[in-house]
């Protein structure tokens, strides 16, 4: 009963995000720059995309090629997709804000056109296509359709992919530093590892952690226990390599916490950072083994507590932070650990 009461949200969700996708495409049409500009016809435009998605919804009200699991799995599934849509939906109507008035249905370079870098096309190079592909896989998701999802990988992708390829063309002729900004962006994927240098991915890796987890709760699924686990351990193994770069805390709690417990240190600790995912990583773990053994209430109530210390942390409010620099205090091990490596990164900056 309560797998039925899901889907049909989930179903309510994909109509919503769809609605919102029609009326921020209706938007930009309406106001659509008239100025004067370069403008290359591509066989690929607004009205093609228009018509994949109709086929696609073909598809899913037809309920064929259609996919059956255990409802657990079914619901992990669907959950993953509406993480997708969601996404996609939010890219989306950001990178329609960021582009603004350069926006237009055909390729189209305006005499006062600037090169946008900003919110949503620091994530990737074209977040209006690439959300589309995000959320195309999502319903795929949702419906458990494998002809949605092929057809998106062998149809919708290349067609994305010519349209892009058309542009960064005329981009990289009007706009020197579009190959560095190839170099920095992935065009419909973000380049994972950047993301890492700069730290800005893991607060929504955290919250996807958290929604998952209260899902979990709420659900009583097990599997989604171990796909929040999944969420956690990912970020562990990026702690480990050249692109790790120590970054300054901002949060004006954390900095007091760090204060208090070992002076000025206003930094990350790179050995903060790998205790706190994997501390709560294999918290979450131990819950999953403890509901898959028949411990559901104990089970459920760690699944509870790190969903609030997972939500928290995605804004900055780190416990796994202040448990390890509780235990930096008395420990021994741990400030002579600090000490070397602080002497290490003094030694790099000096040469």
């Amino acid at each position: 009963m309560l797998n039925q009461i899901f889907m049909r949200i989930a179903y309510i969700f994909v109509a919503v995000c769809t609605m919102i996708l029609i009326a921020s495409v209706v938007i930009n049409f309406m106001s659509q720059n008239k100025g004067k500009a370069k403008e290359r016809k591509s066989r690929v435009a607004t009205l093609q995309m228009v018509a994949f998605m109709v086929a696609v919804y073909l598809m899913v009200i037809s309920r064929k090629c259609i996919l059956k699991f255990s409802d657990e799995i079914s619901l992990a599934f669907v959950m993953a997709g509406m993480a997708l849509v969601l996404a996609g939906t939010a890219v989306n109507v950001l990178g329609r804000i960021n582009l603004g008035k350069y926006w237009a249905n055909q390729i189209k370079i305006y005499r006062s056109h600037k090169l946008v870098r900003k919110g949503a096309f620091n994530l990737v190079r074209h977040p209006l296509y690439a959300s589309l592909i995000w959320l195309l896989v999502g319903v795929s998701f949702i419906y458990m359709s494998y002809i949605v999802f092929l057809a998106t990988i062998f149809i919708f992708i290349p067609m994305m992919y010519y349209r892009a390829r058309q542009e960064e063309k005329i981009l990289g002729k009007r706009f020197r530093e579009y190959g560095e900004y190839r170099t920095e962006v992935g065009m419909f994927f973000p380049k994972v590892i950047r993301f890492f240098k700069r730290n800005a991915v893991l607060p929504g890796i955290k919250l996807s952690a958290a929604a998952v987890l209260l899902a979990a709760y709420l659900l009583k699924n097990n599997w989604l226990v171990l796909l929040a686990f999944a969420f956690s351990i990912v970020p562990f193994f990026f702690t480990f390599g050249k692109f790790v770069v120590i970054r300054k805390c901002h949060n004006p709690l954390t900095k007091y916490v760090r204060k208090r417990m070992v002076g000025a240190l206003l930094r990350i600790d790179i050995n903060e950072l790998r205790f706190t995912l994997l501390f709560g990583a294999s918290t979450i773990l131990a819950a999953f083994i403890l509901i898959h053994f028949g411990n559901l209430h104990f089970g459920y109530i760690i699944v509870l507590i790190m969903f609030f210390f997972k939500l928290l942390s995605g804004f900055g409010i780190c416990g796994g932070s202040y448990l390890y620099y509780s235990i930096f205090r008395f420990c021994p091990i741990c400030r002579i650990g600090h000490y070397i490596g602080e002497k290490s990164k003094s030694g790099k900056s000096s040469r």
